[in-house]
């Protein structure tokens, strides 16, 4: 089993672990993890591999390549301790390029947290395309917590998912602290028999910020399901944009979108549920709502003490949950 600890500079890595715990400012994610030789995980600055641990059941093989990173990763059996992985740019301009894929075998099962983090960026560009396949049985857990700093960054995922029957992929990514800049969020999903998605979004956007969420799901299989939900927050001058797909082609398949956008200030928000159902025996929902904050929610708040700042950000963060 190959394994590196930290191979490079142990500044950048403190720095990488400093701004994960940004990242994940409003979860329950303990990232001080990330440190523990015991717990696996592949840490990446720009285009090159700073840190990398596999354990048994998790093969890791990454690369540095002329055009960024390529990396595969192999789950094969049932891992009990969560994979971290880190993916940031400390400099002020750069782009970074990571094609991964990860392949879940039959009967295998993880968690990944991922730390996508550009704490500096002015010019900064992550682009990041992922294949996900799981196999029958298996199960992923994939949440992604970003911190863009001060200044916001591009930064442009794209995953595509093949679920083969009985598997389940629970997905979300998380951006609540500091500056977006410009993100555009891709996941489309293929769901075989009795196999299960549950995708979920949750980002703040200030200043003159560009939210899209694009998330589809394609219900291919007998007894298959998905569950799509964003909770999108558009403040300033920021815009917002959410578009989920269901497609329900199996026999008892079922889906359901459900999207949720607040707008502050002068923000812009925009909601575009699509639902197709080719099969009768198909079965697809959805629910949308915009609105803004209400201003009794924050006088009753204001009243038992709480700034209108508190006050806004304590009912914004009963929204997300």
């Amino acid at each position: 089993m190959n394994n590196k600890r930290f191979n490079s500079d142990e500044k950048v890595v403190e720095e990488l672990i400093s701004n994960a715990e940004k990242a994940a400012k409003f979860s329950e994610i303990d990232t001080s993890a990330i440190h523990n030789e015991r717990f696996p995980k592949l840490l990446l600055h720009k285009n090159k591999i700073v840190g990398k641990k596999e354990i048994d059941g998790l093969v890791v093989d990454a690369k540095e390549t002329k055009n960024g990173i390529k990396a595969r990763v192999i789950v094969n059996k049932k891992i009990e301790l969560p994979i971290y992985l880190c993916f940031g740019v400390l400099e002020k301009s750069y782009d970074q390029r990571i094609n991964i894929e990860l392949i879940a075998e039959e009967n295998s099962e993880a968690k990944i947290y991922a730390f996508c983090t550009f704490p500096n960026a002015e010019n900064v560009s992550h682009l990041m395309k992922a294949k996900y396949l799981l196999k029958k049985n298996s199960k992923i857990d994939y949440h992604e917590f970003h911190y863009h700093g001060k200044n916001g960054a591009f930064v442009f995922p794209e995953i595509f998912v093949s679920c083969k029957e009985n598997s389940s992929f629970n997905t979300s990514i998380t951006s609540l602290y500091g500056v977006i800049g410009k993100i555009k969020y891709f996941v489309d999903v293929v769901l075989e028999k009795n196999s299960k998605c549950a995708a979920l979004s949750k980002i703040k956007g200030s200043k003159k910020d560009m939210i899209k969420v694009i998330e589809n799901a394609k219900l291919l299989g007998e007894n298959s399901s998905a569950v799509i939900k964003s909770r999108l927050i558009s403040s300033e001058n920021s815009r917002a944009i959410f578009r989920g797909e269901i497609i329900g082609i199996g026999d008892e398949s079922r889906g359901h979108v459900d999207c949720k956008e607040i707008i502050m200030d002068n923000g812009f928000a925009k909601t575009i549920p699509k639902l197709k159902v080719l099969n009768k025996k198909a079965r697809v929902t959805h629910e949308a709502a915009i609105g803004s904050v209400d201003k009794k929610e924050i006088q009753t708040l204001q009243a038992r003490g709480l700034t209108t700042e508190e006050a806004i950000n304590l009912i914004v963060k009963g929204m997300l949950e």
